[in-house]
């Protein structure tokens, strides 16, 4: 394959699902693969795992976020030497630690590795898996890897030309998930399907009703706030997963919100005057880098004001107590996360390579690409992309979820301008086929 080295490699595969949030960390932990050696494949899961599954040999390292079945999870596991989880799900921000680690990770007994986000995570699976404790590592993740210091210029660049286009403005991080009574069927009927137990059944999906209930309360907020004349630019930025075009159609005609979701949350961050958020990962990502940070809703469950994300931010009843909060909005003393966030000297990233490394892996040789396989990618790439341009994702007939997944595809040029400001002697990057990516070298 033009590009490759045919020579036998030690080789790891990442699946990416969410560009937005998992495209820089992946890169970042594909570069120091990389760079010790490894050929590493970064790309959308349906590419990557027809290639992986096509393979004639053996090899290679599967790293993935949970262990749930899916229809291909057998085919895979027969191509691969390793399968590691890193877990992004279960993290600083979830709710219910115990069941959602239950819920993700029912084939746990196949897995070489998992990898968690602290060491108070890794407790808690070792309580609930005793047999596996050897296979529970606390490396951190990736994505906290790019709020230090020595990355803080990865998003410069675009923050300055957010800063540039919109002025000041506070951005609002969404996670109400189930926004529309037709996601909410749509998911009720999925969670039942599954047989779950009927107390667990029934806490999910009232839980999609809080949701829904709190968000139309959001947007009642919403207009109160749009009608103060002084107020700035409010910036909301949907979830991955929410139907867009509902945030699109409850926001129409007001004249101080936009719906704005491109690019990864890190330069909106970088470029706001301070976040809103009602518990999310961003939260503790804002207050790492000593933004102001507000939780929306102060009348919340005990088990919400518990949370890392809800601790690390002022409480507010509405948008419009904001204007005066953030008068008082000063800088912060350091926050103490304990063993809630591995904060160790050592990149996770590194962390991770040092874990895996250790097991014994084969060599094998590049992924080839049947040519019938990569016109069909060519294709869907072509649709999805054009979709994403002419801003499709914001109409109901186009809710598709890939066409916001994938915010127009995975590029080799966007990967090495950005494998260039994390490192000093960047691997290479080759487009092998639509949204799949090969690096390799640098060391």
């Amino acid at each position: 394959m033009r590009g490759c080295n045919p020579v036998g490699k030690r080789s790891l595969y990442l699946p990416l699902e969410i560009k937005a949030r998992e495209f820089l960390p992946r890169l970042l932990l594909a570069g120091v693969f990389a760079k010790r050696g490894y050929r590493v494949y970064l790309g959308e899961k349906f590419p990557l795992n027809k290639a992986v599954k096509a393979k004639r040999e053996r090899d290679g390292v599967y790293v993935y976020k949970s262990t749930r079945d899916r229809p291909d999870t057998e085919q895979i596991l027969r191509k691969i030497s390793l399968f590691c989880v890193l877990d992004e799900e279960i993290g600083i921000a979830v709710r219910s630690p115990e069941y959602w680690i239950r819920h993700r990770t029912g084939g746990i007994d196949r897995v070489d590795c998992y990898l968690t986000v602290s060491e108070s995570i890794a407790r808690l699976v070792r309580v609930i898996y005793p047999d596996f404790r050897g296979k529970i590592v606390a490396t951190g993740w990736p994505k906290f890897d790019l709020w230090r210091q020595q990355f803080r210029g990865l998003c410069s660049k675009r923050a300055l030309e957010i800063r540039s286009e919109f002025g000041e403005f506070i951005l609002f991080s969404s996670d109400f998930g189930m926004i529309s009574d037709e996601r909410i069927r749509t998911e009720t009927t999925r969670i039942l399907r599954k047989g779950l137990p009927g107390a667990d059944a029934d806490g999910i999906i009232s839980g999609f009703h809080t949701a829904k209930n709190d968000f139309e309360l959001f947007v009642q907020d919403l207009h109160r706030y749009d009608a103060v004349s002084s107020a700035p630019l409010l910036i909301i930025r949907p979830h991955p997963a929410e139907d867009h075009y509902v945030w699109y159609q409850r926001t129409a005609g007001m004249q101080r919100v936009r719906v704005i979701y491109r690019g990864e949350i890190t330069e909106w961050l970088e470029s706001c005057t301070c976040l809103v958020h009602r518990g999310c990962t961003t939260a503790v990502q804002a207050r790492f880098s000593n933004i102001p940070v507000y939780f929306w809703g102060s009348k919340l469950p005990s088990v919400l004001k518990q949370m890392l994300p809800f601790r690390v931010s002022t409480p507010i009843d509405s948008l419009v107590d904001l204007l005066d909060a953030q008068q008082d909005a000063g800088a912060k003393e350091p926050f103490d996360f304990g063993d809630e966030l591995s904060a160790k000297e050592e990149l996770s990233s590194e962390a991770i390579f040092r874990e895996l490394d250790a097991f014994s892996i084969p060599l094998g040789h590049p992924l080839e690409i049947a040519p019938l396989l990569h016109a069909r990618l060519w294709l869907t790439k072509f649709f999805y992309r054009a979709a994403w341009m002419l801003g499709l994702h914001r109409y109901r007939v186009f809710n598709f979820k890939k066409i916001r997944k994938l915010q127009g595809g995975l590029s080799a040029e966007e990967a090495r301008e950005s494998l260039s400001l994390m490192f000093s002697h960047p691997p290479a990057v080759v487009e092998v086929a639509p949204d799949l990516l090969l690096i390799e070298g640098g060391g």
